[in-house]
């Protein structure tokens, strides 16, 4: 079972589901997972954006809460969360389908200010509401980043014999703090089934490359 980044993220739910037993006739026991750089705990992220005002990879914001916004129905608009001129560009940006993360990264610095080794202000793209989680529009956000982390119930892998984690703790995309929940969370749970690679000392993306030499090595060597 393999992942980076978001699909580090997808990876630990698949675990999740197996280990509950979803559709169990279907779904065959996991032996190995190698997880690299997931978002396992959206929420503590989001309270880390609020704490700092910062943002050094600005484009995953609109990502993650435009599309809640745009699963959850009406309830909640790209317009009560985000800034005019950010609502503005969102369907040119993102849902024309026309360019990578990279290039509507560099879009919101050169548009709405800041740096990519200091970050942009979150104030920059996001209004006051944003900043008051226990009121609506916002709440309701949180509770779906809440229902999409893993580390809020009681659950632990128990059908899987072992997990290799990879995750920077110079990650600038994924907060190393994801890592760490998850660490606790399992831990928590009795389950100690795993190891974690933090030797990285790269960003999110060239991290992402040495993941994928740690899998075919480790692919190289395993006999199942």
């Amino acid at each position: 079972n393999l992942g980076y980044s978001q699909g580090g993220h997808s990876g630990m739910w698949v675990n999740r589901l197996v280990a509950e037993g979803y559709r169990s006739d279907e779904l065959p026991k996991i032996d190995y997972s190698i997880i690299g750089g997931g978002p396992y705990d959206m929420y503590q992220h989001y309270c880390k954006l609020l704490n700092e005002d910062k943002s050094q990879y600005p484009v995953a914001l609109p990502l993650i809460l435009s599309g809640m916004i745009d699963a959850g129905g009406n309830k909640v608009k790209n317009e009560d969360i985000f800034t005019d001129d950010v609502v503005a560009v969102l369907p040119s940006l993102f849902d024309s389908k026309q360019y990578d993360t990279d290039h509507i990264n560099d879009y919101f610095y050169d548009n709405f200010g800041g740096n990519k080794d200091e970050g942009i202000e979150m104030s920059k793209i996001v209004k006051e509401a944003f900043f008051q989680p226990e009121k609506e529009p916002m709440s309701d956000i949180v509770f779906h980043l809440k229902e999409n982390s893993l580390v809020y119930d009681t659950w632990a892998p128990n059908k899987t014999d072992s997990i290799t984690f990879v995750h920077s703790p110079a990650d600038e995309v994924v907060p190393y703090l994801n890592q760490e929940n998850m660490e606790q969370h399992l831990k928590d749970m009795g389950y100690t089934a795993f190891d974690i690679d933090s030797s990285s000392d790269f960003k999110h993306t060239e991290t992402g490359t040495l993941y994928v030499f740690k899998v075919a090595l480790t692919l190289s060597e395993y006999i199942p």
